[in-house]
């Protein structure tokens, strides 16, 4: 099946008029599916579809689906349905500018549509569980496939949906614009080849995962008890000639579209390019998006705070992108987790990124806003992360400890940002950065000045981390732990306590000082903690450089060597 040319919808969607519309935005796929569309004025009531083994899954199938600003897509779901999963198999992009609501029952909708999908400015929900949308070539449910395209067996199509595979070399995209919000702890997921939000992601106490994925792979879903886990796994492309995606330019391109509409543009080069409202110039070359699957970007806000205890953010793909973005995991009685380009220290719930950037018009917040402790922030890669934005994770205003956040590139970390985990009334908590090596330095921060606004920067080879004027605007305890080496060049200057922590050795070459507050000093050389693959070879030393002084007051002092080495 041949992709045909975006459809006159999109280019009405983004502020540009067509010169037709399309008479029924909405029609059935002829193929046995069963799907049925009622038209009710502005209103497309969905019923019919094929029931799976077990009852509770109902799917249905669409040649093409399409919604304007004023038209409603109203699923009609019954008590015994639990997912309802709709695929697009015309070939077309799906321009989605409207209203997608579930009526008679609490179900979960899944919208899955290979060519691509975009939500336009005025796109919204109304459904009462979890959203997920994605352009996978199938989602799976145990070791049975709903394929986008062709034939399925829909009785063997029983339990939860457990993964997304991705049959393409290059997987399509999905792009959010609108104003995507779900019922107080609900899931809200967007997948596909490139995955970028510059509208508006909100569901309080809940989850909202962007993750992108590369040709061949394969997203896998579990949920024991609460814990959302994300495994990628790459199997190949079998390629399914039928199902050829629209590229993310064309998606943008078609009849000239308004950037203003979408926060996106194409420059002459077919680069996809953020723009920026509050230049002159409307698009900053620092925030061009360049091609290839895997990419996530979140800007605008991404909203799962108004809980209890703050919700969940997950951002992931090979290159992660987080530019111009508010993304807010706030709780009244605590901070929830956001975690961008992977999990702690890479560890395997979550998929690594190869490429983390953050931009310094970036806000991510999980505080604690009345009582209790600031929630978890983990950005990582394992490659290269930029950061040069800012991090909120701090205690309630009435009692709690500060939060815990990690920033940290395997290979390459430079930062230039702002973190505070401090408590108004209990103990500040932890920041740590825990790269393969660690150098102190001023020259930190012109490094990350030029290099942190966009992913298509160029790489740079500074073994530089952070500069000393960096780590003393830091507000919380701060660990630097690397596998290899750590080296202090500028002289560090704080109120709070400092830890250094080697898988190799530690360089002392200027003074460290935490007197003002009188926080501790720790530097532990040869560390058990570290990972030993990424630790060069030779003694373990801590060194320190003549005439320079550790001082943390009435705070403690600790140097000792491990046995890692």
């Amino acid at each position: 099946m041949k992709v045909l040319p975006v459809s006159c919808s999109l280019i009405s969607l983004l502020g540009v008029t067509a010169p037709t519309t399309l008479a029924q935005p909405i029609t059935p796929a002829q193929d046995g599916t069963g799907t049925i569309i009622n038209q009710n004025d502005d209103r497309f009531d969905i019923t019919g579809g094929s029931l799976g083994g077990d009852r509770s899954n109902l799917f249905h199938s669409f040649q093409q689906f399409n919604l304007d600003a004023n038209q409603t897509a109203n699923f009609i779901s019954a008590p015994n349905i639990h997912n309802i999963l709709g695929r697009v198999t015309g070939g077309n992009a799906s321009i989605i500018n409207g209203l997608i609501q579930v009526t008679g029952g609490n179900s979960n909708l899944y919208l899955i549509n290979p060519a691509g999908v975009i939500f336009g400015p005025n796109a919204r929900l109304d459904v009462p569980a979890s959203f997920s949308v994605t352009t996978a070539t199938g989602i799976g449910f145990g070791n049975n496939w709903f394929e986008a395209i062709g034939s399925n067996d829909y009785r063997n199509l029983v339990g939860t949906p457990s993964g997304y595979r991705f049959d393409v070399s290059q997987p399509g995209a999905v792009v959010n614009t609108g104003n995507l919000g779900l019922s107080p702890g609900e899931d809200l997921t967007l997948t596909g080849g490139t995955v970028i939000n510059t509208g508006e992601l909100s569901t309080p106490g809940g989850r909202v995962t962007i993750a992108a994925a590369e040709g061949g792979d394969i997203l896998r879903i579990s949920q024991p008890g609460h814990l959302l886990n994300l495994e990628i796994s790459n199997g190949g492309v079998r390629q399914q000639e039928q199902i050829t995606p629209i590229t993310l330019p064309g998606l943008l391109t078609a009849g000239n579209a308004n950037s203003h509409a979408t926060g996106m543009a194409v420059n002459e080069s077919g680069q996809v390019m953020l723009t920026n409202s509050g230049s002159r110039n409307p698009v900053s070359q620092r925030n061009r998006v360049s091609g290839g699957g895997g990419m996530a970007i979140a800007s605008g806000n991404i909203d799962t705070s108004g809980g209890n205890i703050g919700g969940e953010v997950n951002i992931i793909g090979s290159r992660v992108g987080i530019l111009n973005a508010n993304i807010n995991a706030d709780g009244i009685n605590g901070g929830g987790d956001v975690f961008i380009g992977g999990d702690f220290q890479g560890s395997d719930r979550l998929p690594a990124s190869q490429q983390t950037v953050i931009n310094n018009s970036s806000f991510i917040s999980a505080n604690a806003l009345e009582n209790g402790s600031g929630g978890r922030v983990i950005i990582w890669s394992d490659g290269t992360t930029r950061f040069n934005g800012n991090i909120s994770a701090t205690g309630g205003v009435n009692f709690g400890d500060g939060g815990f956040v990690e920033v940290s590139g395997k290979e390459q970390l430079l930062v230039n940002g702002f973190i505070d985990v401090s408590a108004a009334n209990g103990e500040s908590g932890t920041i740590l950065f825990d790269p393969e090596n660690i150098i102190i330095d001023g020259l930190a921060a012109d490094v990350v000045a030029d290099e942190a606004d966009g992913l298509s920067a160029g790489e740079n080879n500074s073994n530089v981390t952070i500069s000393a004027e960096n780590l003393e605007e830091l507000e919380g305890n701060v660990t630097l732990q690397a596998d290899n080496d750590i080296t202090v060049n500028q002289a560090i200057n704080t109120s709070e306590s400092v830890e250094l922590k080697a898988g190799r050795s530690i360089n002392i070459n200027a003074d460290i000082d935490t007197s003002r507050g009188n926080g501790n000093i720790n530097l532990l050389g040869n560390y058990n903690g570290a990972n030993a693959i990424n630790r060069s070879a030779g003694a373990a030393n801590i060194n320190q450089r003549e005439n320079t002084t550790l001082n943390a007051g009435a705070g403690n002092i600790t140097i000792r060597l491990g046995n890692l080495g």
